[in-house]
């Protein structure tokens, strides 16, 4: 299904939506009769149906309709979020009390009462984080005049969408070849990199761990193979085109140790996780599926993460926590002389090193029992 197909059905339903709020908006005008106010009632709870009907057989593969599918949101959610989608579009204010939106949805007071279920924390909306609400609201009473809004990674989501091609025309992208200048620039590719691994290990394995990127992605996973093999020759080509390749840190240290691609994906995700949320610690498991491309590559990959492997022998990680000496239960992190090596090519009060001695280094290493006797033969 192509993008069109999409924007096609999405003005279908939203089209549905605001003939919906006018119904709402007719209802509400005291002066109706009952005949005509059970007559509109009749109509709006049509409209819901369409709305309903088109979802449940939309048949895409597309970011809007992949986002229902994946938190199996009913007709009703579905119209929270057209409403709040909505009120950020037209609205400087993005919020919508809690009374605004189910007064959209239902008829008698006693099912606005069942619907303040949407609303709260335990709610898909709101602990999925597709919908934000203003503050934090322990009481149920509360949920009435408490505020809402669509929250800002779907709204980017549903506005990408539709940014990112115009109907008929093949998107246009520009690519950065400028060689390396210096190691973060080479480091921001591999950031980038790193991310579209996690897009895909999000879509490929249907888990949350990477939440906040998974949550949106548009992409199928063909297209983010595609993605990431364009950044790999990306990459190559402003690599060989540096013109101080010896500032490269990080590329000089994926050489000493003679690192696979996936190996410094799983090196990179950990050095950002920390530096972006103070949290050095990755499950093992995680890591595993970061770098598989399937259930079956699950099962060569594990070996990343034996004790023999290029990343635990030379301890460039650290698993710690494992049951009963089982790698993949396991926490890993990256020791800090790592993170040094790869930001800046040398250790804290040491000058640079050489590759001679980073091969030395190397061998060193080899020979360690443990992080210990590391750590301890530093301090001499």
């Amino acid at each position: 299904m192509t993008d069109h197909k999409e924007q096609i059905l999405f003005k279908k339903i939203f089209s549905r939506y605001d003939q919906l709020e006018r119904l709402r908006r007719q209802i509400d005008d005291g002066r109706l009769s009952q005949t005509t106010i059970e007559k509109l009632n009749r109509e709006s709870t049509r409209k819901i149906n369409e709305i309903g009907k088109a979802v449940r057989d939309h048949g895409l593969e597309t970011p809007f309709f992949e986002l229902i599918d994946r938190y199996a949101l009913d007709k009703r959610q579905v119209i929270i979020v057209l409403g709040l989608l909505k009120r950020r579009l037209r609205s400087e204010a993005p919020f919508r009390t809690g009374r605004e939106i189910l007064k959209t949805i239902f008829e008698e007071s006693y099912e606005i009462l069942e619907g303040l279920s949407y609303l709260n924390d335990t709610s898909v909306l709101i602990s999925a984080g597709i919908v934000s609400p203003e503050v934090a609201h322990k009481a149920a009473d509360e949920l009435l005049e408490a505020r809402f809004k669509l929250s800002d990674q779907v709204f980017s989501l549903i506005v990408n969408t539709f940014c990112r091609f115009e109907i008929g025309s093949k998107p246009i992208v520009k690519k950065d070849t400028t060689p390396y200048r210096h190691n973060l620039d080479y480091l921001g590719d591999l950031r980038k990199l790193s991310i579209l691994y996690r897009k895909r290990a999000t879509k490929v394995f249907n888990y949350d761990y990477w939440d906040n990127i998974g949550l949106g992605v548009s992409e199928s996973v063909v297209a983010l193979e595609r993605q990431i093999e364009d950044l790999r020759h990306t990459i190559a080509k402003k690599l060989k085109g540096a013109k101080e390749p010896e500032r490269i840190y990080t590329h000089l240290f994926e050489q000493t140790y003679h690192l696979s691609e996936e190996e410094e994906i799983i090196l990179v995700t950990l050095l950002f996780q920390e530096l972006t949320e103070g949290n050095a610690y990755i499950s093992a498991v995680d890591l595993l599926k970061l770098v598989s491309r399937d259930e079956g590559d699950l099962l060569k990959q594990r070996s990343f993460f034996a004790k023999r492997s290029t990343l635990v022998k030379n301890q460039l990680i650290v698993l710690e926590d494992m049951v009963n000496g089982k790698e993949l239960t396991g926490e890993v992190f990256m020791p800090n002389w790592v993170i040094e090596l790869m930001l800046k090519g040398q250790l804290d009060n040491e000058g640079k090193i050489d590759t001679d001695a980073r091969m030395d280094f190397h061998n060193y290493l080899k020979n360690l029992e443990s992080s210990e006797d590391f750590f301890d033969n530093l301090d001499l």
